[in-house]
């Protein structure tokens, strides 16, 4: 499914007020396949979340 959005307060409202509706990806079956569903770039839901989360962490220990 895709959602066109025309309009600042649409974009907005999508955006920012539902952004955890929006925040989803279209699924990828052959990097699904490659990787295992394994990885940040082609991740989805929880966890994408979990590995941004763990990304972020160790690329500022690192200094970063």
């Amino acid at each position: 499914p895709i959602v066109v959005l025309h309009g600042y307060k649409a974009v907005k409202e999508a955006l920012i007020d539902h952004g955890e509706e929006f925040s989803g990806r279209g699924s990828f079956p052959v990097a699904e396949r490659v990787n295992n569903g394994l990885g940040v770039i082609f991740s989805n839901g929880k966890s994408w979340k979990e590995m941004r989360r763990f990304s972020i962490m160790t690329l500022r220990n690192f200094g970063m």
